[in-house]
Parts: C-alpha cells; structure tokens; sequence
C-alpha cells in the first residue's frame, strides 16, 4: 500500500545542539527530529531526522538555514522541512522496502538527504556482553502514566514473569530518542554489568536492570503477540540489523529517591544515621570495586521499604519498641528485628527505614586513586603528609566521589542541597558526632580520605570492640577532624 507522506507526516519532538564554539548560542552544530506517520491505512512509522550544519556550503543550503533559524523560528522550521522530508521519503518508497518499515532514521547534511539508517540505539557492545539480561519486545510493554516522571522515563507493568526473582510489579522505563539518550543508557548498562561481576556485595547496592527492550523495523505477522524473552540462549539480536535496543526496564521503588522524604518531612535521626552507614557502605564497595560514581546526590538514592530491612549492621543502633507492660516479653535484637521484618508499612519508619539503592550509573569515572593499598584497615586512610602509594596520580582523580558522599551525609541532615565549598561551621552543626567526623574528613581541606577510609571511621562510632574504637579515635586526631 502506498504511503502518503505529504499528507500523514507528524513532527513530535525534537533535541537541539548549540555549536560549541559559538559565540552566538543560538547557532546550532546538530538538529535531532523525530516525525511520525499515522495513517490508519498504512503501517505506523517513526521517522528520525538528523540534521547536520554543512561548512563546505553557505547559509543558504537546506540544512544551514533550518539550524540558523530553528531556535528562534521552530515552527517556520519545521514547515520548510516537511515538504522536503516528504518528498524524499516518497522517492524512497517507490524503490525500497520503506513501506514495512517502522522504525528509520535519513540524515540532511547541506541540501542532501541519506539513505534510510539506523537511528539512535543502544550500544551493540553493551547488549551482548555478559552478564545477559532478559530481552523484551516493546510491544509487551504497558505504560501505567502518559506523563514523563523524567524526560524519556515513564512507569510502566512489569512484564517478566512472576518469580522469586521478579517479584516486583512496577518498573521505569527509559527510552532512546535521540543521540545522548542512546549514549548515557549504553554507559548505564555496560557499567551496570560491571558492577554486576563483582559479586553480591556490590549487587545488593544496585536498582536491578529487569531487561533491556527492542522492536524490529521490519514486524513480522504476530509479532506483537510474543511473550517477553526471559531466556539469554533467545536472544532476538541473532536477527540481526533488524533489531534495535530502545530502552531498559528498571525496577520501580515507590519510595522513589532521598529527596522525597529528606527534604519534605521530619526524618528521625536514627534513620538517617541508618542511611548514612548503608551510603558510606554502598560507596565504599563501589570504590573497591574500581567504579566512582561522579553526580551522588540524594536524587540519585532510591529508597526501598518493600523487599525486607537493611542488615543488622546499619540497625544495630537504634533501639526496639518499649512497653510498659511487665508481662509483655523480653526485648532482644532478635524480636525487635521480627517486629520490623512483620511491619507493613511503605513509608520509611524506625520499625523498617529501608534500603538504599545508588541509580545514575552513567555519570562514572575509574576510581583508582582511592583503592586501599592493603587490606589493613588503618592503611585506607591517606593522612596529609604520609606517603602513600598514589602520590603520584593526580590531584582531582578519586576525589569526586568520596567529596560528594560528605556533601550527601550533609544533604540528607540539612533537608537541602548544602553550600558550595568545604561544608561550614553552620552547616556541620547540624550533624551527629559521627556523620560530622565524616564528612569533614571527606570534604574539608587538606583532609583526603578515601570512601574505604570512611566506612572504617563509621564503623568505629558504632563498634562494640575497644581497640576498634581507640583506632578510630587515634585516626580522628591525625586526621585533625575533631
């Protein structure tokens, strides 16, 4: 059937890219579109239009004019490259097999347009390294909100099987539209695989990745009706470059990140310190698995009350329900934790304040200039003027991080994102003796702490043994936090 793209073609979004060294920032290097064709009596397409600036011609080519005008004339933009988009693509069709397909990308670089290709997708690479992840054909997918939680992310039904593993009911799904999404995802996924081979104790700080999604630019007849791929051996990509990885599912929290509860409402401190032992934990397994975490911020620390209660080893400090009934049962940490373990609620609370989950997992860098010479707890710490085996790495390299777990450790007692700089005196005043001493030594010049370094100090607030506890107070004197 012939399509008739004069008169059906969409334009639905679009993503432009101010030319970097520009002195007008209005002057665009890169124009990504995409438009649609919705014909009830033709095969639905989705169109990705890439339009690109020209140097070797002048302002007046097709594709200069529409990038020196898009930012100030979008619409008159978009009327004088419908018309041309049109008429190529009906060219196209009359000697190819467009007519079937429903998801392309053309190029419009000067006054000429590209073949039908491949649009923006996630990384090859990234989709066949191990671990595999179960695969899910987009149309499987139920979208549970028409609105964007996050541009390109919205809820949708779980759609893997119901299982022990797969127990939850909600997922995030972030999608590929344009270039930057289909990079960040790529980075997303391959580090998320990463982490994933350094075993449980990384694993357990992770949102899990429940698949990754496709479609097929050219569907065969009942297509839509297949169940999600759970299997690996199954993998739909052995059909080649008919494939393309559009987005990934990501387990759902309802509790959704820090911000929502710390800087909304009253947080007792005994959940907050039970957050800041999980974070310095999850940041220092993440240190020494070689991965440094480059935007860690509470919005991007998930919260979930659903699946169980943090280890003993974050809850160890804060005490069990009271009675005044003397008849009711000796309290131990043992029923104090079946009690919490048998609440039903959602909301964070001193019966269950929940478990913290790092996301944003494309903002990363190689952590080397912190990893622990030894196993030797005492050697984590780098103490200013002792040598120490990273002396010769640069200054900035491993800094990052650990300086922002102390700006989070503050972030979640301030109720706010903290000043720019090395935390003041107001700022640390709100802080507990413990979370003070960290954060100074993660923040304040010329401390350099690594997150290994921190989760030691922590733990030292908290230990039942006194040598433990005398090292730490050893290490605070030389660290010059008190």
């Amino acid at each position: 059937m012939a399509l008739d793209y004069r008169n059906d073609l969409l334009y639905e979004k679009s993503l432009a890219t101010p030319g970097e060294a520009a002195v007008d920032s209005r002057r665009l290097s890169r124009l990504e579109l995409w438009f649609s064709l919705l014909s009830s009596s033709a095969t639905p397409q989705h169109i990705y239009v890439d339009v690109h600036r020209d140097d070797t011609t002048d302002a007046t080519s097709h594709s200069n004019r529409i990038l020196d005008r898009f930012t100030a004339a979008e619409h008159e933009c978009i009327k004088e490259l419908t018309p041309l988009l049109a008429s190529h693509l009906s060219s196209l069709a009359a000697s190819s097999r467009l007519a079937s397909r429903r998801r392309f990308g053309i190029s419009l670089k000067g006054d000429t347009f590209s073949d039908p290709h491949t649009p923006p997708v996630i990384s090859h690479t990234a989709i066949i390294s191990d671990p595999q992840l179960p695969t899910i054909p987009f149309a499987s997918i139920k979208f549970l909100e028409a609105r964007e939680i996050r541009p390109n992310i919205r809820i949708t039904k779980n759609p893997t099987p119901s299982s022990a593993e797969h127990h939850d009911t909600k997922c995030v799904y972030k999608g590929v539209d344009f270039g930057v999404d289909a990079l960040n995802l790529t980075v997303e996924i391959a580090n998320y695989k990463k982490l994933l081979a350094k075993g449980d104790d990384v694993e357990k700080w992770l949102v899990k990745l429940v698949g990754l999604v496709y479609v097929k630019d050219v569907e065969e007849p009942g297509d839509d009706s297949r169940d999600p791929k759970t299997d690996a051996g199954e993998n739909p990509q052995d059909d080649g470059e008919n494939i393309q990885f559009v987005g990934a599912l990501i387990v759902y929290y309802p509790q959704r990140d820090l911000t929502t509860h710390c800087y909304n409402t009253p947080i007792p401190d005994e959940i907050k310190t039970c957050w800041v032992r999980q974070l310095v934990c999850a940041i220092a397994a993440l240190e020494e698995a070689g991965f440094e975490h480059w935007d860690l911020k509470c919005e991007n620390i998930v919260l979930d009350t659903s699946d169980g209660l943090p280890d003993d080893e974050f809850t160890d400090h804060m005490a069990g329900p009271s009675s005044s009934d003397t008849d009711a049962p000796q309290r131990t940490p043992e029923r104090d934790r079946v009690q919490r373990r048998s609440s039903t609620t959602t909301k964070p609370s001193l019966l269950n304040p929940g478990k913290l989950k790092i996301i944003d997992l494309e903002n990363t860098k190689s952590s080397v200039a912190f990893k622990p010479p030894t196993a030797d707890h005492h050697s984590s710490f780098i103490v200013p003027g002792e040598q120490t085996q990273t002396d010769h790495l640069p200054h900035e390299l491993g800094i990052c991080m650990v300086y922002a777990l102390g700006k989070t450790i503050l972030e979640i007692y301030a109720g706010s994102l903290p000043s720019v700089g090395n935390p003041t005196e107001d700022e640390l005043s709100l802080l507990p003796d413990h979370a003070r001493a960290v954060v100074k030594a993660c923040c304040s010049d010329p401390t350099r702490i690594s997150a290994v370094g921190a989760r030691h100090l922590l733990e030292g607030f908290f230990s039942k043994d006194k040598d433990d506890t005398d090292g730490v107070r050893n290490m605070i004197q030389r660290l010059q936090i008190n």
